[in-house]
């Protein structure tokens, strides 16, 4: 075992101690945690051994936010096998009942991919506001956001199926801009969203990220604008610094001023959208959905935006940028057993 994946394994029972105490009230006794090649499966619990096994690519390449979950997903079946003493189907009704309560997939990674016909139109014109003209592309990115407003005001009876994401690359340090990022995805694309700890699964140390929970559709669409978003800012800081000489160290602030202009093209739309009575509450049940995730919550501290060139011409582009064609989001795999 290499000494990147002794810290992955270090950080699997850190990770299995606090699910243990804030999800199960530790009625778990410790397993003998294992990575395990050609499985066939992401993981597995074998009650004989007393073993939870994990698959080494799992560990070793996908996010820490689907690893974790997969974690959960075996924990779930060690809870029904050693403390319910259910005699069942590994996926029975016992098992079925513990993943609902503690919003569990029971399925897969937490990662649902479907897409509804509303926003796969949604992605059409996300498309179109990809054109090199400015008011076709303006009009389609309004429209776009305008159709996923009433697609969630019809989603009014709490019975979607929530899930999460996260996203970027865990870091000890969260600059404005990504702060400011965050506001705008559940400010104004239907999420709910959280920083939390996770491991950079390359060099097995911790950092955090963020994590937003919402619908399938509403998920693919902020995560492609959360790709989008951090690609215009790049590329519209490289032009401003071509066209100024700017310093490399007005970058972050640039982009922090990016981020603020596009909030501000979006709260313009939202007084408008009030004004004609789309008014969206945020669901009760995804709220419920996080709280569930993460019982043990904190208000994140905000940041201060110094004002500035750099941040006043990022806050110019930003007001201005075409909502062009997002980053889509990868979907992994989803054997569980």
């Amino acid at each position: 075992m290499t000494a990147p994946e002794s810290l992955l394994i270090h950080e699997l029972l850190s990770e299995w101690r606090r699910i243990n105490r804030l999800h199960f009230r530790e009625a778990l006794r410790p397993p003998l945690l294992a990575l395990s090649e050609g499985m066939g499966t992401l993981g597995a619990w074998m009650p004989t051994e007393r073993t939870l096994s994990l698959s080494r690519s799992l560990v070793t390449t996908r996010p820490w936010g689907v690893v974790v979950e997969v974690l959960k997903h075996e924990m779930a079946h060690q809870y029904v096998d050693e403390v319910l003493r259910a005699d069942e189907p590994p996926h029975g009704p016992a098992f079925q009942g513990v993943c609902r309560r503690l919003q569990i997939d029971p399925a897969a990674g937490g990662l649902p991919d479907s897409a509804s016909k509303a926003m796969r139109t949604v992605q059409r014109l996300l498309a179109l506001a990809g054109s090199d003209n400015v008011h076709e592309a303006q009009s389609a990115a309004r429209a776009a956001r305008r159709l996923m407003l009433r697609h969630n005001l019809s989603e009014s009876d709490g019975t979607s199926r929530f899930g999460f994401r996260q996203l970027g690359t865990p870091s000890g340090s969260r600059p404005l801009y990504s702060k400011l990022l965050a506001a705008v995805l559940i400010d104004h694309f239907f999420v709910s969203g959280i920083w939390v700890s996770a491991v950079a699964v390359q060099t097995g140390k911790r950092g955090r990220v963020l994590e937003i929970c919402g619908s399938p559709e509403n998920l693919a669409v902020a995560c492609w604008m959360h790709g989008f978003l951090i690609q215009s800012a790049e590329r519209l800081w490289q032009a401003h610094r071509t066209q100024t000489g700017a310093p490399g160290r007005d970058r972050q602030r640039f982009f922090a001023g990016v981020m603020v202009g596009v909030r501000q093209q979006l709260e313009a739309q939202q007084r408008q959208d009030e004004a004609e009575g789309l008014v969206w509450l945020r669901s009760a049940a995804q709220e419920d959905y996080l709280q569930t995730r993460h019982p043990r919550r904190r208000a994140g501290r905000g940041g201060t935006l110094h004002a500035g060139a750099a941040t006043t011409s990022g806050q110019v582009a930003g007001r201005t940028l075409q909502i062009r064609r997002p980053v889509a989001a990868r979907s992994g795999p989803k054997l569980l057993t």
